[in-house]
């Protein structure tokens, strides 16, 4: 049962205290590394061979639309990223899309996402169990890959990463870009803990289940989803307990489903993609941003995406 404001019983609330306090730590973590890891392949595309000075400017877009694309864990290809640039009215060029695929953008972020996965249950961060938890996201295995997550989330955890990220950025067009993806990682984060909160001190669950550890987990499979740009589904949840040896317990899955849960995140990327871009975040061009990823786009959501965006933007200006 819920206090008379709406949170834990005292009964419950050196528990709930503690699951808070570790599940927040690892939803900024994730978002944090997330963000540094998008920006730090844009970073290397940017100052690749490849790119030149005169292709930067031009290529600006383009990067926007790819780091769209990794930020909600795709495969960044030719196709997806021309879709995006018309969504936003960019005639996309041919010569220039054929420089995108000599950059070699791989998708990192679902790895790293698997690892914090893991890590909210206790369990091995290994190649081997990441790949189980990224299969569930409908993405071919890559050994590779997973091992360079596990070790850029090594050295995000001693703090190089961020060491690196101190430096400062000159060119004006990554700056923008660099804004523009940990602004969205700011208002993730804040989106994802109080979705998790509303989950934790929902009433009906309350009521029913006594707060503790596995139920926490069960609704942050539901934010792991989010964060890899993947509905939040029956089938997808299950995937996730099945891929780390969980038996599904079906009363919390329907307490679980009870609380609706959006994937609000895509929509949040969305609006990153608008801003990099220089477009005024807006419904309808939320909505066209969305069509472009192979998405059939939520008014309401979307709606409820710009007015959080807004909100927290007034907020961090006058902050």
């Amino acid at each position: 049962m819920q206090s008379e404001d709406g949170g834990p019983v005292n009964g419950f609330k050196e528990e709930y205290d503690a699951i808070y306090d570790g599940i927040t730590k690892i939803i900024v973590r994730m978002s944090k590394g997330i963000s540094y890891l998008i920006i730090s392949e844009l970073e290397k595309a940017y100052y690749s061979n490849v790119v030149n000075d005169g292709l930067r400017e031009k290529l600006s877009p383009y990067m926007a639309a790819s780091g769209a694309l990794l930020f909600c864990g795709r495969n960044i290809d030719m196709d997806k990223v021309g879709n995006l640039l018309e969504a936003v009215d960019i005639i996309p060029d041919n010569d220039l899309l054929g420089t995108l695929t000599y950059l070699n953008f791989k998708n990192y972020v679902v790895y790293l996402i698997s690892i914090y996965y893991l890590q909210s249950w206790g369990k091995e961060v290994s190649v081997e169990n990441s790949i189980r938890v990224v299969r569930v996201f409908g993405t071919s295995p890559d050994a590779t890959l997973a091992r360079f997550a596990i070790d850029f989330h090594d050295r995000l955890e001693k703090g190089e990463i961020e060491k690196e990220f101190l430096k400062k950025r000159e060119d004006k067009r990554l700056q923008t870009l660099a804004r523009a993806i940990e602004s969205t990682s700011e208002v993730t984060t804040k989106l994802i803990i109080s979705e998790f909160e509303r989950g934790m001190t929902d009433k009906n669950i309350l009521d029913n289940i006594r707060i503790n550890r596995n139920m926490a987990l069960y609704i942050i499979a539901a934010g792991t989803l989010a964060f890899a740009g993947r509905d939040i589904d029956t089938p997808s949840i299950k995937g996730l307990l099945e891929a780390i040896d969980v038996r599904v317990n079906e009363e919390y899955m329907r307490s679980l489903f009870s609380l609706h849960y959006k994937n609000h995140i895509i929509y949040l990327i969305g609006i990153y993609f608008l801003v990099a871009v220089g477009r005024k975040p807006e419904v309808q061009s939320l909505l066209d941003v969305i069509r472009a990823m192979y998405i059939n786009p939520d008014y309401t959501v979307a709606r409820y995406a710009i007015d959080l965006y807004n909100k927290m933007s007034t907020a961090q200006k006058t902050g």
